[in-house]
């Protein structure tokens, strides 16, 4: 007899926590896993949907990368198109066909009331991501830095020359100059070849740990002897700003990892500082602060406004200052695991939606497996046998009842795809449903809508509860109760409500004077401030001929929670405002596209039916949505709460098993790496697989 599992929720969680369970025919053999969704689509905060009308565009929850250091993602994703073996001739076959390289960025940086940027390129480094997985040591990454420094300092060198031989400067100045030159060149090489030699030999134990002090003081050397020589009288110039910025951000992250020994005591050990305090802590200049550089660790993990408590209704929390707020431990790790090491390009773009490259082939193998993906399910209450401390019961509705087998794909010129909405004619009283708004994702179900309970020894054995933290409390009356942990861990669970809006024009960027090719850009306004060049995917939309844009960008930001708003329309409209907000002031970016009356509506694509709307109206043909519900709020790391966070099977009870971004996974940031490495973890913590799981706890830094 098969040891049952339910998974509870679909997203990446969910879905690799069920891959990793079902993953070998031995597994197959000893689990029988089945999968309850909320709604008619699978992939969470990752979900996509085709909006079959609208030339059967993609429409996203958010802006979605990933990161060439995403090991654990890319290896559960590759074994899936492994084994789906697709056939040549198909739209994305391979993770080759899947993903592009994105190796740039635009930081953006409001430095004296005044807007500059700065490019950022990253070198293509060899291999790719789904090859292999290949963990480096922290000395690897020190070399892997001082050399960018390296060159950074040369440049500042040269641009500090440059302003010498404009100015009257005399003749002892001239005499020192060279002298000083001599000297900073001698300490950056003096850093350089002690980082070769670790690299190069990988000291452990003790010998690493008496090295770690005296390494951190020359690193030091190396920053200071730079700002007082080159930067401090200059900071009113963009590029020695910017260029200082990368540099005192890179070179105070290694001195803070070496004087804390991070190495040894782990990352989560400064977790109770935000992370630019851990930065001022070290030495960090307060224009690098408040800089490009540092803001963006905060944008792209929504860490720049704090959002509420999963168990409390009361208002956010109050914060020292209008930053926000990141655990130091997390946000380092996040950067070191995003930034440093990595294999191909930094960063990968999906090349159809993300449902489509990712979710799909994820939620397709599983079901070539023969898992049971059990959508339209919505979970509302865990009972627990308090004798036992077991989960004995889940209650289940049944949102929607399906006509026979309910297939959730749609083919888009041959890609699998999620549409948009649930296919209304596959459900019972489908135009029905269609017709009165409801909404299942919101949790909506259908009138009298049935509730099943699952039940222990006859329905399941194990949970992997996989819901998005905001949900929880909700559903989790009793486990809270039954296991304090579990209460104190949603206690200090803060989340936030997203926003999005994406463009398709009907020009590029560049003809609108934006000056570089496609690339992503971050840190400009708020509270919409990233924003990316996703016309890779224009392939994969199916737009009339007459109507076929020629580029997409999506944009991404946090929201704020505001008291009193409880109408889901009313998040909805504000992210609306703040899309139209965001193209008033998009003529910093591109110049191009602001005429003399304005911003030109006339640039946005929309498909032949609708040409002739015009104005501001021309928006509503866009796309932009308001991540409100409490299974799309984003989980943020706040300072001094990640220790309150569970392990996969700390749950306090004895068949639950955690999986999400809100566990204690490793990463602890809300990110699609920490959250295939929590599936993971509960899949190993039920049947003991996978073994291994890349870069799992800290010991990668010293090798131990």
């Amino acid at each position: 007899m098969r040891e049952k599992v339910a998974v509870l929720g679909g997203g990446i969680a969910g879905l690799t926590a069920a891959l990793e369970l079902s993953a070998t025919p031995e597994l197959r053999a000893q689990y029988e896993v089945t999968l309850y969704q909320l709604g008619w689509r699978c992939g969470g905060k990752c979900a996509t949907g085709r909006n079959v009308a609208n030339g059967s565009r993609v429409e996203e929850h958010g802006l979605h990368l990933w990161f060439g250091g995403y090991d654990n993602a890319f290896s559960v994703l590759a074994d899936c198109y492994r084994e789906l073996d697709r056939p040549p001739g198909h739209p994305i076959a391979t993770m080759d066909d899947a993903w592009s390289p994105l190796s740039s960025v635009v930081l953006y940086d409001n430095y004296g009331g005044r807007w500059s940027h700065v490019y950022r390129t990253f070198d293509i480094e060899p291999g790719r991501p789904w090859d292999s997985v290949e963990v480096p040591r922290f000395w690897d990454l020190l070399a892997n830095v001082l050399h960018t420094v390296e060159a950074r300092i040369s440049w500042l060198r040269s641009e500090s020359a440059g302003r010498m031989s404009a100015s009257r400067v005399g003749p002892v100045g001239r005499v020192l100059r060279p002298v000083g030159d001599w000297l900073e060149r001698l300490i950056v090489r003096i850093a350089v070849v002690v980082a070769e030699w670790h690299h190069r030999h990988r000291p452990t134990g003790r010998a690493s740990r008496r090295r770690a002090h005296p390494v951190a003081w020359l690193l030091a050397q190396v920053r200071d002897h730079s700002w007082r020589r080159h930067v401090c009288d200059h900071l009113g110039e963009d590029a020695i700003r910017h260029s200082f910025s990368e540099l005192d951000m890179m070179l105070t992250s290694m001195i803070g990892i070496l004087r804390d020994e991070l190495l040894w005591n782990g990352f989560d050990s400064i977790d109770d500082l935000d992370f630019r305090d851990w930065l001022a802590k070290h030495g960090a200049q307060p224009t690098t602060l408040d800089g490009p550089d540092v803001r963006v660790v905060y944008d792209e993990s929504f860490a720049d406004s704090t959002g509420r408590v999963t168990t409390s209704t009361d208002m956010p929390r109050t914060n020292r200052d209008d930053r926000g707020a990141f655990a130091a431990g997390a946000a380092l790790y996040g950067l070191v695991r995003t930034r440093l090491p990595y294999r191909g390009s930094v960063m990968w773009q999906a090349n159809g939606g993300m449902g489509d490259t990712a979710i799909a082939p994820m939620y397709e193998t599983l079901v070539k497996r023969g898992v049971d993906v059990k959508l339209f399910q919505k979970v509302t209450r865990l009972a627990v046998d308090r004798d036992r401390m077991v989960i004995d019961r889940i209650d289940v509705e049944q949102q929607a009842t399906p006509i026979g087998t309910y297939q959730p794909l749609i083919d888009v010129k041959g890609l699998a795809c999620w549409p948009n909405t649930p296919r209304w004619d596959l459900l019972e009283r489908g135009a029905d449903l269609a017709a009165s708004g409801i909404d299942f994702e919101a949790g909506d179900s259908e009138p009298h809508a049935a509730m099943t309970p699952l039940v222990l020894g006859q329905d399941f054995d194990k949970v992997v509860l996989a819901i998005s933290a905001a949900a929880l409390p909700a559903i989790c009356e009793e486990v809270m109760s039954a296991s304090p942990a579990f209460k104190t861990m949603l206690d200090h669970t803060q989340t936030v409500m997203t926003q999005a809006f994406q463009l398709w024009l009907q020009t590029t960027p560049s003809d609108l004077g934006f000056p570089y090719g496609h690339t992503a850009t971050t840190s400009f306004v708020e509270p919409v401030d990233t924003a990316c060049d996703n016309s890779q995917l224009l392939w994969s939309e199916d737009w009339p001929a007459e109507s076929t844009p020629k580029s997409v960008w999506y944009f991404c930001g946090v929201m704020d929670d505001v008291e009193g708003e409880n109408d889901p329309a009313d998040p909805r409209d504000r992210a609306k405002a703040a899309a139209l907000g965001y193209l008033d002031v998009i003529g910093a970016q591109w110049p191009g596209i602001v005429g003399p009356e304005g911003f030109r509506w006339d640039v946005l694509a929309a498909v032949a039916a609708e040409d002739d709307i015009a104005g501001p109206a021309r928006f509503d043909t866009q796309y932009w949505r308001a991540n409100a519900t409490s299974t799309e709020r984003y989980v943020q790391t706040i300072p001094g709460w990640t220790k309150y966070r569970l392990r996969a099977d700390e749950s306090g009870l004895h068949n639950l098993f955690l999986a999400g971004d809100w566990t204690r996974n490793g990463m602890n940031i809300g990110a699609v790496e920490a959250t295939v490495m929590s599936g993971m973890q509960a899949s190993r913590a039920i049947c003991g697989s996978p073994k291994k799981i890349a870069w799992d706890g800290h010991a990668w830094l010293v090798g131990a």
